[in-house]
């Protein structure tokens, strides 16, 4: 069923979904947190969150949220980069 409404909407349609949803999972979290910068921790849950949603409101296959350690080098490469 999945395949028919990505046939029907496109991939743009799939890409705002998912971008809406990492917003409000995020904007969301920020305000819970009193804060926009967040902890490894916090971060990882709030990636949780938005695989959560993605996984309950999109239709197609489910996707596997990232490990914790990919997150964490993704996060020391990002912060290095930055510096």
């Amino acid at each position: 069923m999945g395949q028919v409404f990505d046939k029907l909407r496109g991939k743009q349609w799939r890409q705002k979904q998912v971008q809406a949803i990492c917003d409000r999972v995020f904007d969301r979290f920020k305000l819970q947190t009193g804060k926009a910068n967040f902890t490894f921790e916090e971060l990882y849950i709030a990636v949780l969150l938005v695989y959560n949603d993605i996984n309950k409101g999109l239709p197609g296959p489910h996707f596997d949220p990232p490990l914790k350690d990919l997150v964490k080098s993704m996060m020391t490469v990002i912060s290095r980069d930055c510096q």
